[in-house]
């Protein structure tokens, strides 16, 4: 069952799991909230969307602002104080160990308070928000599944940050460099999409400069080369492992026409589609 709080709450809500083992919290702090330290057995992830706070655990405090998204995982000591004056309101996406099938992030405890890069979170968590209490049939499938793809994408989107640094200090923020090798990593999901330059350096939260640059230091490609090559490679492994048309192959891929898609995958593989299909399934 989910909770929704409007009133100010003292202590945190109880967690009550439905049948897909999530439950949303929406929970707005009164002054004087008191949180004790303590160690869920089962994932938390926190958006917080008003006030400011810390996140206090054993080798540091998280600053919680606004916009911030807080992974912590089942096991890990943990208390949240509000700053005076200025108590939190967010919400909690708490998640049992068995909907992530096996999956468990390396990291105890992982944070991305970059609002641009944050976008995909925000849409998954407004989609759980919508799905719980719809009553459809297939909602708790649903909410089983975009609990899953909330852990999974913030695990991705945080991969290669250190959260603990080696004396035990917090390391909350992505540098410019970590937003560009978690770009490159999230392209290998995301080659089909139309997203300009522009676009996806304002995305995660960089200069075009800086997304050009480090894109070649981190691929040794231009950005427009790595996408085409990352397209190409899912049209070979399709055109080797289906029989689906060219056409819809190439949809797959992200190309819009089919011309342009034809030049590509020669430029790439030396021969058209057609004649390397029937290469690699003769083979």
């Amino acid at each position: 069952m989910d909770k929704m709080s409007q009133v100010g709450v003292m202590r945190p809500l109880a967690v009550d799991f439905t049948k897909a083992g999530v439950c949303v919290l929406e929970s707005h702090h009164a002054k004087g909230f008191s949180m004790p330290a303590v160690a869920h057995r089962f994932h938390n992830l926190l958006h917080i969307f008003a006030g400011r706070g810390k996140l206090v655990v054993a080798g540091g405090e998280l600053v919680l602002k606004p916009g911030s998204f807080v992974f912590i995982r089942e096991g890990l000591s943990h208390q949240i104080e509000d700053e005076s004056g200025n108590p939190l309101s967010l919400y909690a996406v708490c998640v049992k160990s068995e909907v992530l099938q096996g999956f468990c992030p390396k990291e105890k405890l992982l944070v991305s308070g970059n609002w641009k890069m944050n976008q995909g979170l925000r849409q998954t968590l407004r989609e759980i928000l919508i799905e719980q209490g719809s009553g459809h049939p297939e909602e708790q499938l649903m909410l089983h599944s975009l609990a899953a793809e909330l852990v999974v994408r913030i695990t991705r989107l945080c991969e290669g940050a250190v959260v603990f640094e080696k004396d035990g200090s917090f390391s909350g923020e992505l540098s410019s460099r970590m937003r560009v090798e978690a770009y490159v990593r999230d392209l290998h999901n995301r080659f089909f999409e139309d997203e300009n330059l522009d676009e996806a350096a304002r995305r995660i939260g960089v200069s075009r400069r800086g997304l050009t640059s480090g894109f070649r230091e981190i691929t040794g490609h231009s950005r427009q080369t790595w996408i085409r090559k990352l397209r190409i490679e899912h049209a070979r492994h399709l055109l080797e492992s289906t029989d689906r048309s060219i056409d819809a192959v190439a949809f797959e891929c992200g190309f819009n026409d089919l011309s342009h898609f034809y030049r590509c995958f020669k430029m790439e593989a030396g021969k058209s589609p057609k004649n390397y299909r029937v290469k690699h399934q003769l083979n």
